[in-house]
C-alpha cells in the first residue's frame, strides 16, 4: 500500500514550516528587516525555490519523489501562516507589526 503523503512533501512542508517560523523569529528579533526592499514574505518564496530545486536534485539521482503542486501550495500556505502567527505571537508586546 502506498503512504499518502510522499517523501518529498514531508520534507518539503516541514522545511518551508521552519522557513516560516525562523523568519518570524528574525523580523520580531530585528524590525528593521519590515523596510527591506525585499518583504520578508518573499523570503518564502525564496526558500521554496531553493527546497524545490533540493528536490529537483533528490529526484534526479532517484533518492525521492516528485513533489506535486498541491504539496507546495500546502508548504508555502503553511509557512505563511506561520510566519504571521508566531511573529504576531512575538511581537505583541514590542508594538511591531508584520
Amino acid at each position: 500500500m502506498a503512504a499518502i503523503f510522499g517523501r518529498a512533501r514531508k520534507i518539503y512542508s516541514a522545511l518551508m514550516a521552519l522557513t516560516g517560523v525562523l523568519l518570524a523569529m528574525a523580523v520580531s528579533t530585528w524590525p528593521a528587516m519590515l523596510k527591506w526592499p525585499v518583504p520578508p514574505m518573499m523570503i518564502i518564496i525564496a526558500a521554496s525555490l531553493a527546497i524545490d530545486v533540493i528536490l529537483f536534485w533528490l529526484v534526479s539521482i532517484g533518492r525521492s519523489d516528485a513533489l506535486d503542486m498541491n504539496g507546495r501550495i500546502i508548504g508555502f500556505f503553511t509557512s505563511a501562516a506561520l510566519y504571521v502567527i508566531v511573529g504576531l505571537t512575538l511581537s505583541r508586546g514590542a508594538g511591531i507589526g508584520i
